[in-house]
């Protein structure tokens, strides 16, 4: 018979040297990983996004990711005081991407008229899509930030709805201010 959920939970748990029982997030912090290279506003690049969500009180961790532009992980948490301490002095989670557990999904994020864009370049769009559908996580999303309504030029804008890639949720925010 196969195991059941509790059993392999506790079989990953075992496999990562938790103790039994223990909740995962007691020995791993959820963050946001922005990639490096994402550019939040004309004038603020991912390091002014990762010291707004710090300040929040979130994990977040600035790398260069091959795919997306936001990713989810399980980082080790610092050991406790008088252990040895695996966190890096910049503030980043503890361990190395290599300690890191990485989650199901991918966000590649885009305003409207960078979507155009992209969307003009036609294979810079569809290698975002290759990439985000052969990335190997359940759930890449396409984040298009504005109101596709709202651009101007009508045949532009049907344009972007049917390119927008089948089996890529595109899920949209009014504010793009706060795009995480």
């Amino acid at each position: 018979a196969a195991p059941s959920a509790s059993e392999e939970a506790a079989a990953f748990a075992a496999s990562l040297g938790l103790p039994a029982g223990a909740p995962i997030l007691d020995h791993y912090s959820l963050t946001l990983v922005v990639d490096a290279n994402e550019k939040i506003s004309q004038h603020q690049r991912a390091d002014a996004l990762c010291g707004r969500l710090e300040r929040l009180g979130h994990a977040v961790a600035s790398r260069r990711l091959p795919v997306g532009d936001f990713l989810w992980v399980l980082a080790p948490r610092a050991p406790a005081v008088g252990t040895s301490s695996r966190r890096a002095s910049s503030g980043t989670p503890a361990g190395s991407r290599d300690d890191w557990l990485v989650l199901d999904s991918v966000v590649e994020r885009k305003q409207v008229a960078d979507f155009l864009s992209t969307i003009r370049s036609h294979r810079h769009y569809h290698s975002q899509k290759v990439r985000l559908r052969r990335c190997g996580l359940a759930r890449p999303y396409y984040l298009v930030e504005g109101a596709l309504e709202r651009w101007p030029h009508v045949p532009e804008r049907e344009r972007m709805k049917a390119r927008l890639a089948p089996g890529l949720l595109e899920p949209r925010t009014s504010r793009a201010r706060h795009p995480a």
